[in-house]
This record gives structure tokens, C-alpha cells and sequence, in this order.
């Protein structure tokens, strides 16, 4: 057999079983760890083939809303004191009959229902009631509460009306992400023309963009309510971990590929994001062939007034959203004596501007039921104003005396019903006798 000819300029490739060593670029591949998720408005979703319109991002929106509420305290009060006053004390026709005891299905009064629809209304900006129709479609037998979390609306018809609402069946499971409709109950929604089924009544805040769900007073400041709860839960984990401050990690040793890069920064996000992780020590496993990360603690120590210049700044976002005066939320104000009189008269107001619109819109759904049973409308009793935001002048002009001691707890005096102010002007007038 011929040997193979082979050019005397030519050298013969043998391959070769070692690596090639890999060329470093000496650059610096710098990652950052996102440690929190941020929320803010909802993203209303409207897909091919959807049967019902998504409410927010994984279709969770309104779970969103109550993890706010029991997670910022300030945010809550508020929403509490907001829930009491619209109530007032308590409902009655508008002849003044009290409806305490008046049932609204066979488990709760009105007064239990509105309640709960108040809660919707305030953190929700809407509420659902399911009616359900006597025999025969003329009165509306009884009404219930439908958590608003549970409830989604139905795609429009080709005019923009909604027909169906649906209700997740199984409410002692927390919804992570809507996506069996086969897990839904679907309900007609009110129509006096179809009266057979139970049906949903919807009501809501009118606000724009926000056709199908409506939208809470404080929906422009959820990033304050967030960043609120958050600052409080970091400073208590790094309470419970020795205030350990933040870090910067160097990797030392072979550079890896993008995908080690990748599940690198994945574990340590997943490890260590979200301030209840802060201030919690790292732990690194290497083998034989790996040098230990380098980890430098970064110098935060005026993060504690950093956060505290933020935290007054959120406070004024937030109660600027509620449209709730700072003297009702029992926050300070800067040149204000903070007296009971000035609360008294930015209650007043907030009472006229805020609470009344919202008792209507609370009542509108009830009244549209009691209006079909023929029952006169519902109201709210308010009540009255304190004498004390008022001066002992202004007061004796217009009240008697017994008036006066019955507010303080006193008896009645002879001769103390008739207005002190009428009495003074008729004796120093005189006659021309």
C-alpha cells in the first residue's frame, strides 16, 4: 500500500485531547438582583376567546388590594375610619324608620349586607349583590353579599353591555391565577326582563378607564402603600436578623457560561428577595476547584433617616389619595395647634365632600331593589355635629338654654325653652310707652 504524500510545507493536524484554553476578555460582568416586585395599577385584559374580562396582572388584582389592607397600617385605618363613617348610625326609610332587624336574606339583615358592601365599595371602588326574584318576577325575595375578590365580569356584548358575571366556587382557596372557567358559577346579570334565575347586581364607582371593574379613591398611591408596608416589614427583619446591612458579591476563579451566570443570580434571587429576607446571612457550598465569592457589605448606616425623610413623604401621598383630611387620620399638621375644634370642622368637611357621595353611591344598588318592590328609599342617619366646634355665642342665637344643659346632662330650668338671644332683643328695644 502507497504511504500517503504529504507536502513538505505542510504539517500534519493531529487532534488533540486538550482544551483549548479560553481567551479573557478582562471585562467585568456586572448583574443586579431585582430583591422586590413592584405593583401598581391594574392591567385590564381582554384576549381571543376570554369569556370573561381579566382583572390585573394573573387575573388577581383584587387579592393584591387586601394584602395591602392588612399589611400597612396606615392604609387600613383609614379605610376602617372611612367604613364607619359612611355607616353612621346605622340605615332607616326616609319616613325614619330604623332597619336594624329587617332581613335581607334568610341569614342577614340589610344593615349586615351593607356593611360588607361598604368594604367592597371602599377598597374596591364596587360591590356585587345577588337578588333573587320571587315567583311570578314582581319583588325581589332576597339579596346577598358577593365578595368582590371572587367575582369577575363578563366579556360586553356587541352594543357593550354586560350579561354574565362569574363567581369562583371555591372561596376558602386563595386564588393564585384564574384559568378554569369550569371552576366558575355563571350568573345573569340584572335585567328586569329576565327574571327566572338569580342575577348579579354590579355597582360601582364611575372612573375613567376603568370600564369594567371601577376603581378605589386610592388607586394613584398602591406604590406609597406598598413602599409603607414594606419599609415596616424590612426594618423588622433586620431586627430579627443584627441589622445585617446590605452586600456586593465578587466571584473569584473561572468565569462561567451565561447559563451558569443565569442560575447563579436565579438562586440568589430566589433566596434572598423581598424584605423579609433582609439582613439574612449568605451561605456559599464550593468544591475543591472553586475559591470562595468575595462579599463586601455595603455602608448604609443613614439608611435609617433615608427612610424615615421617605416614610413622611408617603404618609402625605396616601392620605392625599383617600381625599381624607390629615386631622381625621390623626396625623399631625405642621403650624396647627391640633385642637378638638379643628378636627371637628376637617371632619365636617370631610364628611360633606367625601362620606355623603359615597353613602349614595353605597345606596344606589338598594334603593334601585327597593324601588322595583315598591318600599321607600333608604338613607343613612348621620350624626349630628358637636356642639364643641361651635362658639357659646353662635350657640345661645339659635338653641335654649334646657337645649344647652340637656347636651351637658343637665335638667331642664323653668323658663329655659325659649332663646336667650330673642329674649335680650325684645327687653333692651323697649317700648315708646
Amino acid at each position: 500500500m502507497a504511504k500517503k504524500y504529504i507536502p513538505k510545507n505542510k504539517k500534519k493536524i493531529v487532534a488533540s485531547t486538550e482544551p483549548t484554553p479560553e481567551k479573557k476578555s478582562g471585562k467585568i460582568s456586572v448583574n443586579y438582583i431585582q430583591l422586590s416586585s413592584q405593583f401598581s395599577a391594574p392591567v385590564i385584559q381582554i384576549n381571543q376567546g376570554d369569556t370573561y374580562v381579566k382583572f390585573g396582572e394573573n387575573n388577581v388584582f383584587p387579592y393584591y388590594l387586601i394584602d395591602l389592607f392588612r399589611t400597612s397600617g396606615l392604609h387600613r385605618s383609614i379605610i376602617e375610619r372611612k367604613v364607619k363613617m359612611i355607616l353612621g348610625d346605622g340605615i332607616a326609610y326616609e319616613d325614619g324608620t330604623k332597619l336594624d332587624l329587617i332581613p335581607a336574606n334568610k341569614h342577614e339583615s340589610i344593615q349586615d349586607v351593607i356593611e360588607k358592601c361598604a368594604y367592597d365599595l371602599e377598597l374596591n371602588g364596587g360591590y356585587y349583590l345577588q337578588v333573587i326574584w320571587e315567583r311570578g318576577g314582581t319583588k325581589i325575595a332576597e339579596m346577598y353579599h358577593m365578595p368582590f375578590e371572587l367575582m369577575r365580569v363578563g366579556l360586553p356584548n356587541e352594543v357593550g353591555h354586560i350579561e354574565k358575571y362569574y363567581y369562583w366556587t371555591k372561596p376558602d382557596q386563595r386564588i393564585e391565577q384564574w384559568s378554569n372557567i369550569n371552576e366558575y358559577k355563571e350568573f345573569d346579570a340584572f335585567n328586569l326582563s329576565k327574571k327566572g334565575k338569580p342575577q348579579i347586581l354590579f355597582t360601582k364607582k364611575y372612573s375613567p378607564g376603568n370600564k369594567y371593574y371601577g376603581a378605589s379613591s386610592y388607586e394613584g398611591s398602591l406604590l406609597d402603600i406598598q413602599t409603607y408596608a414594606e419599609i415596616s416589614n424590612y426594618n423588622n427583619s433586620n431586627l430579627h436578623n443584627n441589622f445585617a446591612p446590605g452586600f456586593s458579591i465578587f466571584f473569584r476563579g473561572p468565569e462561567p457560561d451565561s447559563d451558569q451566570k443565569g442560575e447563579i443570580i436565579k438562586q440568589l434571587k430566589n433566596k434572598y428577595s423581598g424584605s423579609d429576607n433582609s439582613g439574612k446571612p449568605m451561605v456559599f457550598f464550593l468544591d475543591s476547584e472553586q475559591e470562595a465569592p468575595e462579599i463586601n457589605v455595603m455602608d448604609v448606616s443613614n439608611l435609617g433617616k433615608q427612610f424615615e425623610q421617605l416614610i413622611q413623604t408617603i404618609k402625605e401621598n396616601i392620605v392625599i389619595s383617600h381625599e381624607i383630611p390629615r386631622q381625621v387620620v390623626g396625623l399631625e399638621t405642621a403650624g396647627s395647634l391640633g385642637n378638638s375644634k379643628e378636627m371637628l370642622e376637617a371632619s365636617l368637611m370631610f364628611k360633606t365632600d367625601y362620606i355623603m357621595p359615597e353613602q349614595n353611591t353605597l345606596l344606589k344598588g338598594f334603593n334601585m331593589i327597593n324601588t322595583i318592590n315598591g318600599a321607600e328609599n333608604l338613607q343613612f342617619i348621620n350624626p349630628n355635629p358637636s356642639m364643641l366646634m361651635f362658639a357659646v355665642a353662635d350657640l345661645l342665637k339659635i338653641l335654649t338654654p334646657n337645649e344647652l344643659r340637656n347636651f351637658l346632662g343637665r335638667e331642664d330650668i323653668e323658663g329655659g325653652d325659649k332663646i336667650l338671644e330673642e329674649t335680650t332683643t325684645n327687653t333692651v328695644g323697649g317700648t315708646d310707652d
